[in-house]
């Protein structure tokens, strides 16, 4: 049923249906479902969060999500979220560390590690000091 549920919170978030698909994730987070499908949920629940500008919220779902043991998929994607949450934060070496642990994740999507590679790039070179005049 949890596997069920994750699917239709995942149709209703495409959909932007967020109240409808935050209540599942919340269920199937509540529930005594495994962790990995768990671990969907907050995930889940953290993109529901950055989309409605709640960062820090957003960044406690994201941690929850780690902390459960996430399949590659949700552990990547995660630390890109908490990548760009740190971003958004100011917080480049944070961002950094994000981005590098989830290009070290075996079995990652390659629009993961796209995402990853494409805005590590980006803030590395915002830390590079400007060229002498």
């Amino acid at each position: 049923p949890a596997e069920k549920d994750l699917e239709l919170a995942e149709k209703l978030y495409e959909a932007r249906d967020l109240e409808a698909a935050g209540a599942i994730f919340r269920r199937v987070y509540s529930s005594g479902a495994s962790s990995p499908l768990r671990a969907r949920a907050s995930y889940g629940l953290g993109r529901i969060a950055a989309q409605q500008k709640n960062l820090d919220l957003s960044r406690e779902w994201f941690e929850r999500t780690l902390e459960l043991n996430p399949e590659p998929f949700e552990r990547a994607w995660t630390l890109v979220y908490l990548a760009r949450l740190s971003r958004a934060a100011r917080d480049p070496e944070s961002a950094i560390r994000h981005y590098q642990a989830a290009l070290a994740v075996e079995g990652a999507s390659d629009a993961a590690r796209k995402a990853a590679r494409s805005e590590l790039a980006q803030v590395s070179a915002q830390l590079q000091p400007p060229p002498a005049p």
